[in-house]
């Protein structure tokens, strides 16, 4: 059973690893030609920030709002 959370694991951050490597140059560009006075903001829907705070900062946003959620919320 270990053997197949820890397989599960390595594939959801491989994902995320591929994602990010594309989410993050994409985001940049959409605001890479906006006046310097511009405020870029965004909003996060995620519930285990402290595993993307580098790639968070690599989105060079000025604004960032967060929502953050447990999956624990959801059962009842």
């Amino acid at each position: 059973m270990s053997q197949k959370i820890i397989v599960t694991k390595y594939i959801i951050i491989q994902w995320y690893s591929e994602y990010l490597n594309w989410a993050i140059p994409a985001f940049r560009l959409c605001h890479s030609k906006v006046e310097p006075e511009t405020q870029i903001h965004t909003h996060m829907c995620y519930s285990e920030f402290e595993e993307i705070v580098k790639d968070i900062d690599n989105m060079d946003a000025d604004v960032i709002s967060f929502e953050a959620i447990t999956f624990k919320a959801y059962y009842y």
